[in-house]
This record gives C-alpha cells, sequence and structure tokens, in this order.
C-alpha cells in the first residue's frame, strides 16, 4: 500500500470518532487536496525535482541541478519558486555514496567541493526562464491544486454557518470579529445581508451565498421580523453582488 493508501487509511480511523457531517469534510476534502498535491509534486518530479523535503506549512522540492531553483507547495494553496539556497551537500565519490560518512570524509580535504552555490549564483533571467517553463509545464495540476483548497475551506466555512447566524439572529452575535454586540432585529437583519453582499463573485462565494439564502428563508422570514419585499429591493438596488437576492419567488409568505 502506498502513501496515499496509508493517509486515507489514518484519516478514516481519525474521523470515526467525528460527527457524521464533520467526518465529510474532513475525509473528502483532505482527500482531494492531497491528491492535488500530489499530482502538482509528480508534475514537477518529472522535470527532475526529485528531492521532496516536508517543512511546516509547505511541501519543498528540489534538483539536483542547484540552478533550477527550489519549489514549495504550501498548504494553503500557493505554490513558488525561488533560488536554491546555498548548501552543504557531501558528493558521491568512487569510495563512497552521497551525504555517507565517507563521502563527508571528503569533505575535510576538498571543502568547496562540498559548498553547493549554483543556487545563488544563477543570473535572474536563467532562473526566471526556468520558471516560467516549469509554472507552465504545471499550471493545470497547479490550478487544480488552489481550488480544492478552496473547496476545502469553503466546505468548512458553510458547515459553520448555520451556527454563526443563528448565534447572530437570537443573540446577536456578529459574524466578523471586532465588531459589538448587535441589540436590534433591524441591526442583525443589516449584518446579514450586508455578509451576504460581502461573498466573492465566484463559486466559492456563491456556495457561502447560497447557504445565508437558506438560513433567511428558514428562520428569519419565518419569523416575527421578516424581510419585506421593499427592503430586499432597496437592498438590491445598491448592492455590491452581480447577482440579485431573490428571497420571494416562489416563497410563499
Amino acid at each position: 500500500m502506498g502513501v496515499t493508501g496509508l493517509l486515507l487509511l489514518a484519516q478514516l480511523a481519525v474521523a470515526q470518532d467525528a460527527p457524521e457531517d464533520d467526518r465529510e469534510i474532513i475525509v473528502w476534502g483532505d482527500l482531494e487536496v492531497e491528491r492535488a498535491r500530489q499530482e502538482v509534486i509528480e508534475d514537477f518530479e518529472d522535470m527532475g525535482y526529485t528531492q521532496v523535503i516536508d517543512r511546516d506549512g509547505y511541501t519543498l522540492l528540489r534538483s539536483d541541478q542547484t540552478w533550477k531553483g527550489e519549489v514549495r507547495i504550501y498548504d494553503d494553496g500557493w505554490v513558488r519558486m525561488k533560488r536554491q539556497p546555498v548548501q552543504l551537500r557531501a558528493p558521491k565519490t568512487p569510495w563512497a555514496d552521497e551525504n555517507t560518512a565517507g563521502a563527508w570524509a571528503t569533505c575535510i580535504l576538498y571543502p568547496f567541493a562540498c559548498v553547493k552555490t549554483g543556487g545563488q549564483l544563477v543570473s535572474k533571467r536563467k532562473l526566471d526562464a526556468q520558471k516560467g517553463r516549469a509554472l507552465s509545464a504545471s499550471e493545470d495540476s497547479v490550478g487544480a491544486y488552489g481550488d480544492r483548497v478552496a473547496d476545502r475551506a469553503v466546505d468548512e466555512k458553510v458547515n459553520a454557518l448555520p451556527d454563526r447566524l443563528t448565534a447572530l439572529w437570537e443573540e446577536g452575535v456578529p459574524l466578523e470579529e471586532g465588531s459589538g454586540r448587535l441589540d436590534s432585529m433591524d441591526a442583525r437583519k443589516e449584518a446579514i445581508l450586508a455578509f451576504w453582499d460581502s461573498r466573492t463573485d465566484t463559486e466559492w462565494g456563491d456556495m457561502i451565498r447560497e447557504a445565508v439564502e437558506a438560513f433567511i428563508k428558514a428562520e428569519v422570514q419565518t419569523s416575527k421580523f421578516p424581510y419585506s419585499e421593499a427592503e430586499i429591493a432597496r437592498f438590491n438596488e445598491r448592492r455590491h453582488a452581480t447577482r440579485e437576492l431573490v428571497l420571494f419567488a416562489g416563497f410563499d409568505e
């Protein structure tokens, strides 16, 4: 069984004690992100970046040709390339493999043979050209990785949103940190609309908007303080979002 298979088993074992909804997000969200990350790693390995090092917050990939730079695949979905730093590495010799005790003994006799400076000495023009080739060749997998990280983040946010909206609606707890408690129902209604309008005009922003709309129809519109058609019409006139907020089409007040 490969590393990915072991990872899946570990995730499933941990998820057994989690609530059902959270378990689905943990397993499938993390799985899709890991699959996408592996595709990025494989693309760069095909280009010679075969040294894979796990670091806190990112995965580091390096080529034996130090002038080609290094790749950092961050946990938040970003992929960056930069120069390789000066490295101390014991070279392979006729009598010893790379980085073994025998190879390190060579560094005592020939210290400059163990200092790799090519990553720092390569010209900016040459490095930029390599970056362009590498990032162009990996464009599809890098884009997919970023999308999967975004999907997982939105899934987690959507899952937590009903509780946050309920706390706002029933207790006046603001959705954004740093804001004071909202005492009036009018202020709470305005906060819900402002949150809906502040989402980005992307598929991820629309997922959040749809969750907010579902809450409004299920909780706000069935309460003693529903939005009127006039309120929604005024809101739509001043909104920043591309599409309108539609509450009343096919909805029985």
